[in-house]
């Protein structure tokens, strides 16, 4: 009876999340998609105090005490370095819920009160959002919704790769748990054991498959395809799977060793699908015309992407707020599209994992070539050392066409978190 139990006890598995198989449960994690479906029913419907009543308290995503929200995953994490970079742009810790929160009509929203307007916001460094201004329901909707998603949960699920590399070694099963809710917070509950890319859910799973159609990166390591898994998704998956061997094998070179690479990594794959919507809705809006949907959904993502361009080029980083921000006079997309492709290889990627916006089978603009003109050879080395985080930039320069054997000596310069 004994050996029986044992191995019923080992056998114990939990439902996939699209292609990851969790070796502990978080049913209750994964659920947090719920609260983003509900919170953008409610914009629908521009209910704000309702929306912000979900962000603030949550509603579908218990945790042992009480229920998880999204509000509460904008908090400090100093020392992390995805959270370091987000930190020394905005000059703040949590100005991704100052800006949701603004947009939602500031911190009166809920409890019965519905703002009719959203509040202007500006980051400790400058950045201004002023939802005061543009305060048409689409701006608030798509920054609210966008938002959250992009720059509160996206974040904090690399947040929990941070804390299973703490616990690597020294307990396997906090460390898997971990690992487990990154991949819940990715992909959210709504995608279930669907790993084939047809369900796209609320959450960084569903962002990466609409914009592999836009951009003809979708086939999971196919030539580039409209359906299927998008590539990048694919590469989350798979780093997930080998993050989960490295936890097993335990301390040293062939284990937690590799933890804080396969961090980087994944959050190299995962920012693919927020440029590509950077350049998807950069293109739309310069090309003139645009409703305030559009500009608010460039502006959301400008506001997401910068931080990161930021850690490789503050001045690149500039180019995009100025052109990007809520209430720009104008875009100007071929210097938007430039920074975006200067830190390219600095930001982990390149010409080929991005592509190009295509609409009806024609792509709108020429895509980058790796190694072409202008470039960014580059890395962002990432550690904590007593605490404080050091970034830096090694190796940058630009290669024009047919710098041949400079090129080549950059190709294989990584870049960080």
């Amino acid at each position: 009876m004994l050996a029986a139990f044992v191995v019923t006890a080992q056998a114990q598995t939990y439902s996939n999340i699209a292609s990851y198989t969790p070796p502990t449960n978080v049913v209750e994690h994964n659920e947090i998609d719920l609260d983003q479906a509900d919170i953008e029913t409610h914009l629908k419907a521009k209910e704000y105090g309702q929306a912000a009543e979900i962000y603030s308290s949550g509603k579908n995503s218990a945790k042992s005490s009480g229920m998880r929200s999204i509000k509460g995953m904008s908090k400090d994490l100093s020392g992390e370095v995805l959270f370091e970079e987000f930190k020394a742009y905005y000059g703040e810790a949590t100005f991704p819920d100052s800006w949701v929160t603004g947009a939602l009509g500031g911190s009166e929203a809920g409890s019965g009160n519905s703002p009719s307007t959203g509040e202007k916001v500006t980051s400790a460094n400058g950045h201004v959002a002023d939802f005061a201004t543009v305060t048409d329901d689409a701006t608030r909707e798509q920054a609210i919704k966008k938002g959250t998603v992009q720059m509160i949960i996206w974040p904090y699920a690399i947040h929990e790769l941070e804390s299973a590399q703490g616990k690597c070694g020294t307990d396997e099963t906090k460390a898997l748990h971990y690992l487990d809710e990154f991949v819940a917070f990715y992909v959210g509950s709504m995608v279930g054991a669907d790993g084939t890319g047809a369900t796209k859910g609320k959450l960084m799973w569903g962002l990466g498959q609409s914009r592999c159609k836009d951009f003809v990166t979708c086939g999971s390591g196919t030539t580039g395809a409209t359906s299927g898994v998008a590539e990048s998704n694919a590469k989350v998956m798979k780093l997930a799977d080998e993050f989960k061997a490295a936890i097993k094998v335990g301390t040293g070179a062939t284990g937690c060793d590799l933890l804080k690479g396969l961090t980087k990594q994944i959050t190299d794959a995962g920012y693919t699908q927020i440029i590509q919507g950077a350049l998807k809705y950069g293109f739309v809006v310069g090309e003139g015309g645009a409703s305030a949907k559009y500009k608010a959904e460039a502006a959301t993502f400008g506001m997401a992407i910068a931080p990161r361009v930021n850690t490789c080029s503050p001045a690149d980083a500039k180019i995009i707020y100025d052109n990007m921000k809520i209430g720009a006079a104008s875009l100007d997309w071929a210097a938007v599209k430039a920074a975006l492709e200067r830190n390219y290889q600095c930001m982990g990627v390149t010409c080929a994992d991005i592509g190009a916006y295509t609409k009806d089978g024609v792509a709108k603009y020429e895509a980058c070539t790796d190694g072409g003109s202008g470039a960014v050879i580059g890395g962002i080395v990432g550690g904590v050392v007593g605490g404080v985080l050091i970034i830096g930039l090694i190796l940058k320069f630009t290669v024009f066409k047919g710098a041949g054997a400079a090129a080549k000596a950059g190709s294989s310069t990584g870049a960080g978190v």
